[in-house]
């Protein structure tokens, strides 16, 4: 264990003492870093739950849960259930009664969905024995639509040795909803090679926006050789033609004697109705690639002829944007990995002011490396704490043998209002629930004086709604909100929090 220890430490490239934007949280686990070295995995989630617990979804024997608590310390409270299906995991999502949707692809290769109860045990009212095994190949993303109480998948269908992009949606008891393109599946009408859906959004209109990337045929480096997938399909299952004309659009494309390694990996959406992507764009699959971001218009055209734009994170590197969020003030934080594209990775992270200017203020002109380049060091997602702090999760291998297995692991990074404030405490505010469909409930610890007010702006900074807190309980009504990221603050806390409306 000692050797481990040792070689641990060793990971990192540097830490960095002084509390600023992007330093690692020392109040978090082990130097800002959990490493869970029994717990294995070909693929990992989180989500941060209304206490501050984190959550976490891997493989430990077969798949299962994790959860701990804000310090990074294992919640033994917390006893789940190993699922019995073995495999790695895609995706994870709670669902507004706190249930806990995972997917991902079994051994057996096929699709699964699994629901958990809030504490651990699987639904036995989902599917069959909480367990829903798919027709789909594989699925890469599962995303739950709290206005229509459905459940929605990014998935691949494999016919005979072709694979199709597909969009799958479920009733909230795992049973196929038909109502949906009349079988409950989109299945898109070209087959690709390598086809997955990264990330999945719903919009004000309850249309389903997917992105993802797929293999084309290339005179150069033709195993690695990718394009960005984008597509909006209604909520009836059927593609949107007023999105690209016929509901897919294809940014930047690569040709056969062109030299792409494009990837779409994560959508936010602006409260105007653009969509933003998040990705990779580059011409060599092990140094010549960067973070992407492009903006779309409602109708699936480029709100600037200059995109992709491009950030170059780490120099003559592969550097990969897997996850994208929106902090508190509204800044914008790309996270990834950076290396020679196969077994020498860091983590990432990339902070954006809402202009798609670098913000230099974070970590180091605007960049942040977590980890050596030795091993294979794989981040996956990212998560914003109401304290803005950031939490990443990824997979580390201890040690430089690439036959070692991958860990488990969990990082903590300080925003912005995490560099501590006498006054935060005192006049903090709480809201819920978040994400939020229409009425947003605001509490404040009491009512000083008569000035006390709101204000929820979108994240480029325009003010769209504001008012006075009359009450220490106050409930905001949101209807006439766009699905998107907002912010609120009010006038006496100093640190605002982000509203995801759905």
């Amino acid at each position: 264990m000692k050797k481990y220890y040792l070689i641990f430490i060793l990971l990192f490239t540097s830490i960095c003492f002084a509390q600023t934007d992007g330093s690692l949280d020392t109040t978090f686990g082990s130097g800002g870093i959990v490493v869970n070295d029994a717990y294995t995995s070909t693929g990992a989630d989180l989500a941060i739950l209304n206490n501050g617990n984190i959550l976490v979804a891997g493989y430990l024997s077969s798949i299962t849960l994790r959860r701990y608590n804000p310090d990074g310390t294992p919640d033994t409270t917390f006893t789940p259930v190993n699922s019995g299906v073995f495999g790695g995991v895609s995706s994870m999502v709670l669902q507004p009664d706190q249930k806990i949707l995972v997917s991902g692809l079994s051994s057996s290769l096929t699709g699964f969905i699994i629901r958990y109860n809030s504490d651990g045990t699987l639904d036995n009212n989902f599917g069959i024995g909480g367990i829903v095994n798919t027709g789909f190949y594989n699925i890469t993303k599962i995303k739950f639509n709290s206005v229509t109480n459905k459940i929605v998948v990014g998935a691949v269908t494999r016919v005979g040795t072709n694979d199709y992009f597909s969009i799958g949606c479920y009733n909230s008891n795992g049973s196929i909803d038909t109502t949906f393109n009349n079988n409950g599946v989109l299945t898109f009408p070209t087959a690709y090679s390598f086809p997955k859906i990264s990330d999945i959004k719903f919009d004000s209109s309850n249309r389903i926006i997917a992105c993802g990337s797929y293999h084309f045929d290339s005179n150069y480096y033709s195993s690695f050789a990718t394009d960005n997938f984008l597509c909006r399909v209604n909520n009836d299952g059927t593609l949107d033609n007023s999105f690209s004309d016929d509901g897919i659009l294809i940014v930047d494309k690569g040709t056969y004697n062109s030299e792409k390694f494009n990837e779409s990996n994560a959508i936010i959406l602006k409260s105007n109705g653009s969509i933003l992507i998040a990705g990779t764009i580059g011409t060599d699959p092990s140094s010549g690639r960067n973070f992407s971001l492009y903006e779309v218009n409602s109708n699936g055209i480029l709100t600037s002829p200059n995109m992709p734009l491009q950030f170059n994170v780490v120099n003559s590197k592969s550097d990969i944007a897997s996850s994208m969020a929106v902090d508190n003030f509204g800044k914008i934080i790309l996270a990834g990995k950076s290396g020679n594209g196969s077994l020498q990775n860091s983590f990432s992270l990339l902070r954006l002011n809402s202009d798609y200017t670098v913000d230099t203020t974070f970590g180091t002109n605007g960049v942040v490396t977590t980890f050596s380049e030795l091993n294979n060091n794989r981040l996956y997602n990212i998560a914003i704490q109401p304290d803005n702090k950031i939490v990443a999760i990824g997979t580390i291998k201890l040690g430089s043998n690439a036959s070692f297995q991958d860990k488990m692991c969990l990082v903590r990074y300080l925003g912005t209002a995490a560099l501590g404030n006498s006054h935060f405490n005192n006049n903090e505010f709480q809201i819920y629930p978040n994400p939020v469909s229409t009425k947003l409930n605001l509490q404040v610890s009491s009512i000083s004086n008569n000035n006390y007010n709101y204000e929820i702006s979108d994240i480029n900074g325009r003010i769209l709604i504001k008012g006075f807190i009359e009450h220490e309980n106050s409930v905001i009504d949101l209807e006439n909100l766009s699905k998107g990221i907002y912010i609120i603050k009010t006038s006496n806390c100093p640190t605002p929090k982000k509203i995801i409306k759905e």
